[in-house]
C-alpha cells in the first residue's frame, strides 16, 4: 500500500533529522534520521516493503528488524494522522 502525508502535514528534512509540521494541530515533530528518511521514501511513492529492501542496504541491520521497526514506525504515523493511503488504496 503507498501511502502519503496528510493534506495538512508538511515535512523537510533538516540535515540528518526531520521535522514534520502539523497545521491542523499546530504541532512540531523532531524525526530522527531513519525516520526522515522512511518519510523522504514515503514522499516519493515508495511503498514500505520498497522502503524495507532500500534501508537493509543502507544501514547495518537485520532485515527482519528493519522491518518490524519500520511497520511500527508507519503504524504510529498513520494513528496519529500524519499519513494517509494514496488515493486509490485501502487502508
Amino acid at each position: 500500500m503507498k501511502l502519503v502525508l496528510a493534506k495538512d502535514v508538511r515535512f523537510r528534512r533538516i540535515l540528518q533529522q526531520g521535522v514534520l509540521i502539523r497545521q491542523a494541530a499546530g504541532e512540531a515533530l523532531g524525526i530522527n534520521g531513519v525516520g526522515a528518511r522512511i518519510l523522504q521514501l514515503l514522499v516519493e511513492g515508495r511503498s514500505v516493503p520498497e522502503i524495507v529492501s532500500l534501508l537493509t542496504g543502507e544501514f547495518d541491520v537485520e532485515k527482519r528488524i528493519l522491518k518490524e521497526d519500520t511497520n511500527r514506525f508507519v503504524e504510529e504515523l498513520l494513528e496519529l494522522g500524519v499519513l494517509e493511503p494514496a488515493p486509490g488504496e485501502t487502508a
